[in-house]
């Protein structure tokens, strides 16, 4: 898993915005949103995931730490979560409103969803703990 989600992150994804996908992407976004961190929503992150990997009109930066998990434990679905919130984040207003993609967008929804993750599934990261401390 960490060796998949970290060819992935280390990968910049590029993306582009038919008009058909740009709106069923959107809605899946919305979607995931009501309830991040379900189990529900893994398949709904993984369609979010492909659209950022096979589009080619935008770039989407990532980065390791973004889902750098302290436990060794943590299952495949949390890696997906994390980096399909990210990804949700960074593309929501760009479909929206067709502008540049922020990373900033991305990781504000992800801190979103790790600190559900965290209360649910007892997961840690050192980027995430620090944001927090932030606040």
């Amino acid at each position: 898993m960490k060796k998949i989600l970290l060819f992935l992150l280390l990968s910049v994804s590029i993306l582009s915005f038919g008009t058909e996908s740009k709106q069923s992407i959107l809605k899946l976004i919305k979607d995931v949103e009501k309830n991040p961190a379900a189990e529900s929503s893994i398949s709904k992150y993984e369609k979010i995931i492909d659209f950022s990997i096979e589009t080619e009109d935008f770039e989407i930066n990532l980065y390791p730490e973004f889902i750098s998990l302290e436990n060794d434990n943590t299952d495949q679905n949390t890696g997906k979560i994390l980096l399909g919130s990210y990804l949700a984040g960074v593309l929501k207003n760009s479909l929206e409103k067709n502008t540049m993609p922020k990373t900033s967008d991305g990781i504000k929804q992800e801190l979103k969803v790790y600190k559900i993750l965290k209360k649910n599934r007892n997961i840690k990261s050192v980027f995430f703990e620090e944001l927090i401390n932030a606040e």
